[in-house]
C-alpha cells in the first residue's frame, strides 16, 4: 500500500527543473515508511531523442517490512520495472504457481509476485489477482508504458498527457503541482455534480484533460511516439445464468466469503475492523471471529449522536457476541467540521457528497491514534447483494417480463409492507426507469405528489444558463439505458451499474483518500472477482426476498456466524450524520462562506442565497444541493 507517481519529459531543462522530492512530499500521508524516486533515459531510436521517464513511490508497509519491499522494482533482466499501489492477497498462491515455473524470488513482498505474473502472463495475470491495485510497468524493451487498476477502482489512479508530455499519480492535487498555469475546470462536471450530485461515474474530473483510469481498465502509451490511447477494458461484470440449487448457493457464497476473509487478513502489521453495526461490517467482524476465535478482535464505530440514526444497540450487540473491544466515535456539533473541512477536502481531491464523509475521515483519525495501520470495512456489499432498498423498480420490471402484472401487483404489495412505504413506491420507482425526462416533469406538473420523491429540476433557477448553453452543457442526467440483453434480469442490470459507474467509484474514493489521509490501508473483503462473479450468475430471487426484502443469499449464508438479530435487519442506516441539524444551526455561518467566496461562472450566487432559507428550512427535507455549492467553493478556494 502505498502512494505512486510517474512523468515522462524531454530531457531538456523543463525536466531538470522540477523538484520531485518536494512534490512528493504532498502524498507522502499515503506512505510515510519509505519513498524512492528513479529517473530512466529512454532513447528513441528513430530520431535519437532522449526522453526521461521518472517513477516516484511512497510506502505505507504491510507486507515484508524489510526494505526488499521499496519500489520501483526491476525484473531480474532489467527489463520491467514496476510501481504499485495495492495488496494481492493471493500473492502466496500466485508465486507458488510461478516458481513451478522456474521463478525465483528475491524478497517475500507481493509487488515482486505482481511483477512476474506480469512478466509470465502479460494482462491475463489481472484476472488471476485477488486483491486491490493501481500500477505502472515500463517495458524498458518496447519503449512502453502500461498503466492498470483493479476491477472495482478500490485504489485510485490519475493522469494526463500531451505530445510530449506524461504524467499520473494516486493523487489528483498532486498532479496539479505540475501545472505552470491553473487547469480549466470541467464544466458539464461541475453542473453534473451540482445539480445530480454525480461524480467519479466516468474518467473525467472536475478539471479538463485530467483524467481517472476506470475501473477494470488499463492504457498503454507508446513512449516513441505519444498519441492518443484510448482505455480499454480488462475485465467488465457480465450476467451469465447458472442452474444451482438455493441450498447450494447459499453454502457456496459462505465458502466464498470466508475465504475472502482468511486471505484478506494476511498482513504483518495489527488490523481491525470498521463496525457499523449493519449485516455487511458485522458478518466481517464475525467472520474473523469464526476463523479465528482466539484472536484479540478491535472494531471501530462512528456513533450518531442522534437516537434515530444511531446503530449503537447494533454494535453493541456485536462486540459483546465476538467479546471485542469496541472503539467508538461521536461527532458533536458542526464545530468538528469546520475545523477539519479543509484538510477533509484537500484529502478527498474534489468535490464529494456530504458530510457522511466526515465521519469517515474522523474514525479513521481514531485508528491511526489507537495504532493500527490495517482496516477491514464493508464497502461494496449493497452494490453486489441487491442491497439498500433492493431495488424495487428493476425488480418490478423483472418480474413483469417474466412473469406478468399479477405477480408485480403482488411483489408491490408485500414490498410496502416490509418497507414500510405506499404501495406505489414501486410503480414510481418503475416509471422513473422507463420514462424520458419529458414525459416525468410532464406527470410531476401534472400530479407532483405522485413523483415527488424522485422528481429533479434539471435547471434550478440559481445555476447560470446561458453561460452553461454556451459550453454546450447537457441539461440531463444521464440514465442508464435498458438493455434488451438482461430482460428479465433488471436487478443485475442495476448492480452492474452500480458496480460501474453509480455509486461504487464514489464510495471507493471516500473510503480510499480517507483512510490514506492516516497513513491506513482499507481492505474491502466483498469486493473479489470469485464473490462478484458468482453473485452475478444467481437467480435475481436469490438475491432479493418475495417482500422486496435484499441481501437474502448472505443473510442465510451467514446464518449461525452472525448474530440473527443482526440479520434480521430491515434499515438501512450506515455513516449517516444529522446534517439538517448541522445545517439550520449553522445557517449564518454557511451564509457568510458563501457571500464571502469567488464567483463561480456556473452559479448566480445572489439567487442562491434569496434561496438558502428554503434549502435549511427545519420544516422541510434538507436540500443537500447547499452542502455541494458550499464543497465545491472550500474545495475550489483550498486546491
Amino acid at each position: 500500500m502505498c502512494g505512486i507517481f510517474g512523468s515522462l519529459y524531454n530531457d531538456n531543462e523543463d525536466n531538470k527543473n522540477i523538484d520531485y522530492s518536494k512534490i512528493l512530499n504532498s502524498i507522502v500521508h499515503r506512505g510515510p515508511d519509505d519513498q524512492l524516486i528513479k529517473n530512466y533515459t529512454i532513447s528513441n531510436k528513430e530520431n535519437l531523442s532522449k526522453k526521461i521517464l521518472t517513477f516516484g513511490f511512497v510506502r505505507l508497509s504491510i507486507i515484508d517490512l524489510s526494505k526488499d519491499g521499496c519500489q520501483p522494482m526491476y525484473s531480474n533482466d532489467k527489463r520491467y520495472r514496476i510501481i504499485f499501489n495495492g495488496e494481492i492477497y493471493n500473492y502466496l498462491e500466485i508465486k507458488k504457481e510461478l516458481e513451478i515455473k522456474g521463478y525465483f524470488f528475491k524478497t517475500k513482498t507481493d509487488t515482486e509476485v505482481l511483477l512476474y505474473a506480469w512478466v509470465e502472463w502479460g494482462l491475463k495475470c489481472l484476472k488471476k489477482v485477488v486483491g486491490m491495485f493501481a500500477f505502472a510497468i515500463f517495458d524498458s524493451k518496447k519503449n512502453k508504458l502500461i498503466l492498470a487498476r483493479d476491477a472495482f477502482g478500490i485504489k485510485p489512479l490519475f493522469y494526463y498527457y500531451d505530445k510530449t508530455t506524461i504524467n499520473f499519480s494516486s493523487e489528483l492535487p498532486f498532479l496539479l503541482k505540475f501545472k505552470k498555469k491553473k487547469e480549466n475546470l470541467n464544466t458539464q462536471a461541475i453542473y453534473d455534480y451540482f445539480v445530480y450530485g454525480d461524480y467519479d461515474h466516468n474518467n473525467e474530473t472536475f478539471y479538463n484533460n485530467i483524467y481517472q483510469l476506470l475501473p477494470g481498465h488499463f492504457i498503454s502509451f507508446n513512449l516513441d511516439c505519444i498519441k492518443s490511447p484510448k482505455q480499454r477494458i480488462w475485465w467488465k461484470p457480465n450476467i451469465e445464468d447458472k442452474k444451482i440449487s438455493y441450498i447450494d448457493a447459499t453454502k457456496k457464497l459462505r465458502s466464498l466469503f470466508l475465504e475472502s476473509i482468511k486471505i484478506h487478513l494476511r498482513s504483518d502489521v495489527p488490523l481491525g475492523v470498521l463496525l457499523s453495526g449493519g449485516i455487511d461490517s458485522s458478518a466481517i467482524a464475525s467472520a474473523v471471529k469464526f476463523l479465528n476465535p482466539k484472536q484479540e478482535l478491535h472494531t471501530f464505530s462512528y456513533i450518531a449522536s442522534e437516537d434515530k440514526i444511531s446503530e449503537e444497540k447494533y454494535v453493541d450487540i456485536i462486540n459483546k457476541d465476538l467479546n471485542a473491544t469496541s472503539h467508538k466515535l461521536k461527532i458533536q456539533d458542526f464545530d468538528e467540521i469546520d475545523k477539519d473541512i479543509d484538510d477533509l477536502i484537500l484529502k478527498q481531491g474534489e468535490p464529494f457528497g456530504g458530510t457522511s464523509i466526515y465521519a469517515g475521515y474522523r474514525l479513521y483519525k481514531m485508528v491511526k491514534e489507537k495504532g493500527f495501520k490495517v482496516i477491514l470495512e464493508g464497502q461494496g456489499a449493497d452494490e453486489i447483494l441487491a442491497g439498500y432498498s433492493g431495488y424495487p423498480g428493476q425488480r418490478l420490471l423483472s418480474l413483469i417480463e417474466t412473469k406478468g402484472f399479477l405477480k408485480a401487483h403482488d411483489y408491490s404489495k408485500k414490498y410496502a409492507k416490509t418497507h414500510h412505504c405506499n404501495y406505489f413506491f414501486t410503480w414510481k420507482s418503475l416509471a422513473v426507469l422507463l420514462f424520458s425526462d419529458k414525459i416525468l416533469n410532464f406527470i410531476y406538473k401534472l400530479k407532483n405528489y405522485f413523483l415527488n420523491d424522485f422528481y429533479i429540476n434539471h435547471e434550478p433557477e440559481w445555476i447560470n444558463k446561458n453561460y452553461l448553453k454556451k459550453k454546450f452543457i447537457k441539461f440531463k442526467k444521464n440514465k442508464n439505458i435498458l438493455n434488451k440483453k438482461y430482460k428479465g434480469n433488471r436487478v443485475k442490470e442495476a448492480m452492474i451499474n452500480s458496480i460501474t459507474r453509480n455509486n461504487l467509484p464514489a464510495l471507493l474514493r471516500h473510503s480510499d483518500r480517507n483512510s490514506m489521509a492516516f497513513s491506513i490501508e482499507s481492505r474491502v473483503p466483498f469486493l473479489t472477482l470469485p464473490i462478484v462473479n458468482f453473485l452475478l450468475s444467481l437467480p435475481e430471487e436469490y438475491l432479493i426476498s418475495d417482500d422486496g426484502l435484499g441481501k437474502k443469499i448472505f443473510r442465510d449464508a451467514m446464518r449461525g456466524i452472525v448474530s440473527e438479530e443482526i440479520l434480521n435487519r430491515k434499515d438501512k442506516i450506515g455513516f449517516a450524520t444529522p446534517e439538517k441539524k448541522w445545517f439550520v444551526e449553522n445557517k449564518e455561518k454557511i451564509k457568510k462562506i458563501l457571500m464571502e467566496s469567488k464567483n463561480i461562472a456556473i452559479l448566480n450566487k445572489d439567487k442562491l442565497l434569496k434561496n438558502l432559507d428554503n434549502m435549511v428550512d427545519p420544516k422541510k427535507p434538507l436540500d443537500l444541493r447547499i452542502w455541494r455549492y458550499l464543497n465545491f467553493t472550500l474545495w475550489n478556494k483550498i486546491i
